[in-house]
């Protein structure tokens, strides 16, 4: 279940890096100018490679927060999940010690009788 929460952020973070709004605008008016001709193909084609770097270079500050947080997470995760092994590990010892003592009792209880 978590780890499809996690591939869902992960879409999420990437699909308003790939298809920001403003961006998308940006080119959409670089095609109106375009088809206007008041810029050339080559100055389009500038445009288009910009928007791609800008994506680039958002991708790449992206992943290494994006890996350094999982890699938290899992950390964190874990020691939770050790934590909780050991207080299950003292809640089994204190209910042995609680049955030993039942048994001693029961133990000089059958012993007093016979």
């Amino acid at each position: 279940m978590r780890f499809d929460t996690t591939n869902e952020i992960l879409k999420d973070m990437l699909e308003k890096i790939l298809f920001d709004d403003n961006k998308l605008n940006d080119l959409k008016a670089g095609i109106t100018r375009l088809q206007e001709g008041t810029i050339t193909v080559n100055e389009f084609r500038q445009i288009i490679f910009m928007q791609r770097q800008d994506i680039f270079d958002e991708l790449l500050d992206f992943f290494p927060f994006y890996a350094n947080h999982q890699f938290k997470s899992r950390e964190i995760n874990n020691f939770c999940i050790h934590d909780d092994e050991n207080s299950q590990l003292k809640e089994i010892k204190k209910r042995d010690e609680y049955l030993l003592e039942i048994y001693q009792r029961l133990q000089a209880i059958k012993n007093q009788i016979n």
